[in-house]
């Protein structure tokens, strides 16, 4: 379901409550007519743009998992910890997965139901395993399928913020 919020008799999408709370707080009635005239604009237009998009497979990916395929795009073969150590450091510490989110969620994608990702064990030596004090890591890559979803969401994401975004963005 689609975060929303009403003002008189508009309804707005989450993303552009900012854009529409500014202009509110601004007393900038004329713009935020034009950005609704933009928007009712932009939905009369929505049909021809799905027509005229490939017939991609809509995914629906949780944040955690969008997270874990970025990090294997478009075909790296990556262990855990590593996925772990990736997305806090990209994300400068701001989004943190720990190993109980993050191997449930592998197993869960790995799963034939999704099938996003293949694993196997490594093949380091003893001695590797020894000097790092460590157990045999597993490694993560990307399907075709999990490929295609994560691509799905992506597009699916720029059509979203394409829908009047420039325009919209000019108001402010």
């Amino acid at each position: 379901m689609e975060d929303t919020f009403k003002n008189k008799n508009h309804t707005y999408l989450s993303w552009i409550k900012v854009i529409a709370l500014k202009l509110l707080e601004e007393g900038n009635s004329k713009y935020l007519e034009q950005l609704n005239n933009i928007l009712v604009e932009k939905r009369r237009e929505k049909p021809h743009v799905v027509k005229e998009q490939n017939d991609r497979e809509l995914h629906i990916l949780s944040s955690v998992e969008e997270d874990i395929l970025s990090v294997l795009y478009p075909n790296k073969e990556v262990y855990g910890l590593a996925i772990i150590n990736t997305i806090e450091e990209v994300s400068k510490g701001k989004r943190k997965i720990g190993p109980n989110t993050l191997y449930p969620t592998l197993r869960r994608m790995e799963s034939s139901d999704k099938g996003y990702i293949t694993s196997r064990w490594g093949d380091e030596r003893l001695e590797e395993l020894v000097e790092r004090g460590g157990a045999r890591r597993r490694y993560y890559k990307l399907t075709d399928k999990g490929r295609e979803a994560l691509e799905a969401v992506w597009e699916y994401r720029d059509n979203l913020l394409g829908i009047g975004f420039n325009q919209i963005s000019n108001l402010c």
